[in-house]
């Protein structure tokens, strides 16, 4: 995802984030399943970072940022 926007619009099988909700939330089961990100595109997400994207989504997963 290159934006924010398309981020938040997802892709052909759905919305990537659902905000307020986490287990919903492609991104999240990706990352908990460890299919992401790929294992020859980088390292596993360290659990602090897991749980501050968890909260990110689970508080609206707001952006204040350009699209």
């Amino acid at each position: 995802m290159a934006t924010f926007a398309s981020l938040m619009k997802g892709g052909t099988n759905g919305p990537v984030i659902v905000p307020g909700k986490p287990d919903e939330s492609k991104l999240i089961q990706l990352i908990e399943s460890g299919e992401m990100p790929p294992k020859d595109k980088g390292t596993a997400v360290a659990d602090d970072d897991k749980a501050g994207i968890r909260e990110w989504i689970t508080n609206g997963a707001n952006f204040d940022g350009p699209d």
